[in-house]
Order: C-alpha cells, then structure tokens, then sequence
C-alpha cells in the first residue's frame, strides 16, 4: 500500500500538494446499478411466481433456481469489489516535483508512471455532461515531453482548480530550473 508520508523516491524538500481519486458520485452511479442488478433475481422470482404459480414445488427448479441465484449474486459482488478497488486503488498524486500516476487496471495489472513538472507542457480540463458540470468533476489531461506523452487523471473532483493548481507548480519548477515557459 502507497504511504503518503514517504512517497517512492521522495526528495527530503519534496512535499503532496494535490492528491485526487474518481469523484464520489461516479462510484456511487456504479454502485447504484450494481444493486439493481444484484435485485434482478428477485424480480424475476416474482415474474416465475406470477406466470406458473407451482414452479417452485419439484425439488429440481428450486436448486436450479438456487443455483443461477447464487452464481448471479457471487458475480454482482465481484464487479462491486473490482468497482471498490478500481476507486480506491487509482490515485494521482501532484507533489512541488513531479506527478505521479497510479492506475488499478483490472484485478491484477497495476499501472505505475511519474514526471517531473520541469517536462510538463500542456495541462487541460474537460468537463462533459450536465452531472460532471453540475458536480464540478472532470478530466485534466497533462501533456509532457517524455516517453508517457500523456496523464490522464480521469473524473477528478474540480478539474479547472486541479488544472490551474499544476501550471502554478509548473511554472514554478520550471524557474527553479532555469528553464523558459512554452
């Protein structure tokens, strides 16, 4: 698990300025139709019911029934726990030196990248939709000169404030190093 208090390779002068996950909302839609799913089940219980009232009384429709019940729910869980990871375990990370990029992909791939500021050339924001302007969440997409092209901090809360924040920083770094703004 990443400690924030000692960040990987940290600089004794290297401070966390901005640290942002998914916005709260765009988790809590995922959740919401994960429970209507894990609901479908019993409605369709309901329909068997209404439509052949004497389904349920042979053993062999009861287990089978059982059967898809239990394997539907086991794999709602499983999407919710890969929905939880996925909020959880992706984090962007902006300290006064560099950022960095850590991306859950799927259960078992973990995606690790990080930039000085000094290489930081273009910093966006997007916001789409009435819910995301609404909200105030979006994207901020981070374009440097370097082998990882492009950052992507995806459905952040206040994109504009985070975008600004880091050209800030970016020009910042890039007086310390002595280097012209683009």
């Amino acid at each position: 698990m990443l400690n924030l208090h000692h960040l990987p390779q940290q600089a004794s002068d290297e401070t966390v300025v901005l640290m942002l996950r998914r916005h709260v909302f765009v988790v809590l839609v995922e959740l919401a139709l994960l429970l209507l799913l894990a609901a479908v089940p019993l409605a369709a219980q309901q329909v068997i019911l209404r439509v052949q009232p004497d389904f349920f009384t042979s053993e062999v429709p009861t287990m089978l029934f059982t059967l898809l019940l239990f394997t539907w729910e086991l794999f709602v869980w499983l999407f919710l726990y890969r929905a939880f990871l996925d909020y959880y375990l992706d984090i962007w990370i902006v300290t006064n030196k560099r950022i960095i990029s850590i991306e859950q992909e799927g259960l078992f791939n973990r995606h690790f990248s990080e930039q000085k500021l000094f290489r930081v050339q273009d910093v966006t924001s997007l916001q789409k939709g009435f819910f995301a302007t609404f909200l105030d969440y979006g994207d901020v997409s981070i374009q440097t000169a370097a082998e990882v092209e492009r950052f992507l901090f995806e459905q952040v809360p206040h994109p504009t404030r985070v975008a600004l924040r880091i050209t800030e920083l970016v020009e910042e770094n890039k007086k310390k190093h002595h280097l012209v703004a683009m």
